[in-house]
């Protein structure tokens, strides 16, 4: 796990007192459609293996279908947004578009 995080911050290129001078921003696009266990699981693996300063997660993901997950995963009785923002802590409402595609783009 050391030489995981060790080489995690070596790609940040942190200066002499260990801030990082680059970020890493990794993508997970369609986490809600993934099995739920699965979902849950990716979560606790990027909170626990890529706590490093300077790696960013983007998630693009419908969090209502997320909180869905974890009701299914720990019972309806678990106050699943209150369990998300362990894991997320900034959020970024995507407004839905009305634009239908054209018949050329079908």
């Amino acid at each position: 796990m050391d030489q995981f995080r060790a080489a995690l911050t070596s790609l940040t290129e942190p200066n002499a007192d260990g801030t990082p001078q680059k970020k890493l921003v990794i993508v997970i696009d369609e986490l809600d459609r993934c099995r739920p266990d699965y979902a849950l699981q990716l979560l606790e693996v990027i909170k626990h293996f890529f706590a490093t300063p300077g790696i960013h997660f983007v998630l693009g993901t419908n969090m209502q279908e997320l909180a869905n997950s974890v009701r299914a995963r720990y019972g309806a009785g678990i106050d699943a947004d209150r369990y998300l923002h362990k894991f997320v802590q900034i959020t970024m409402p995507m407004k839905q578009s009305n634009n239908k595609p054209s018949n050329s783009q079908q």
